[in-house]
């Protein structure tokens, strides 16, 4: 099996568990706060379940693309169906659930090394964030040097989940702006949310 596998399918694995680790925080919180005790049931029941283990043992070997393609639509789903359920009604909880996001960020981001080149810093930050598939083209990054980047989200590749709800998928960019803002916690870089899908890291 692994002979079929390469860098760039335990690469997408490692973030869409990323993601997954989000969901499974957000329902965490809702059950420690006594949001609702029975979403994370409802969740798994209407999209299924990501399934744990080393990626060569899981994988259907003979579709590793479409394998792949369909738990990156699970996460999706997951991430904004838990996010909409709480929230609806509820608009108060948004503050807990933006502070799970950053608080993932700041710890992913204490393994960072770059400390002064944006462009190092926006990498690492793109190996943790899910964005669809590579062929999907979902960042268009429209600057890029050491002192700057900038970069926008293209094609809808997050707000078909949203929107499939009838939630406003502006929720998700907040979401993605605070876990970024965790990231670059007491880094020498400043952070922009330029507009609802353009992103903005320059040297502090």
């Amino acid at each position: 099996m692994s002979a079929f596998l390469g860098p760039v399918h335990e690469w997408m694995y490692q973030k869409i568990k990323g993601q997954e680790f989000l969901v499974q925080a957000i329902l965490s919180l809702s059950e420690s706060e006594g949001w609702s005790s029975g979403l994370r049931q409802e969740i798994n029941q209407k999209y299924g379940e990501l399934e744990q283990g080393p990626l060569e043992g899981i994988i259907d070997g003979n579709n590793i693309h479409g394998w792949l393609y369909e738990r990156v639509a699970c996460v999706e789903n997951r991430l904004a169906y838990a996010v909409t359920q709480l929230l609806s009604g509820h608009e108060e909880r948004l503050k807990s659930i933006l502070s799970v996001f950053y608080q993932d960020g700041q710890e992913k981001g204490t393994s960072s090394s770059s400390n002064f080149d944006c462009m190092q810093i926006y990498t690492e930050i793109t190996d943790f964030l899910l964005d669809g598939m590579p062929c999907d083209s979902a960042v268009e990054v429209q600057t890029e040097s050491q002192d700057e980047v900038i970069w926008s989200y293209v094609g809808g590749i997050h707000e078909e989940y949203w929107k499939a709800l009838g939630a406003d998928a502006a929720v998700f960019y907040r979401l993605r702006a605070e876990w970024i803002k965790g990231f670059l916690f007491q880094k020498s870089f400043a952070f922009e949310q330029l507009n609802g899908l353009t992103f903005r890291i320059s040297r502090g």
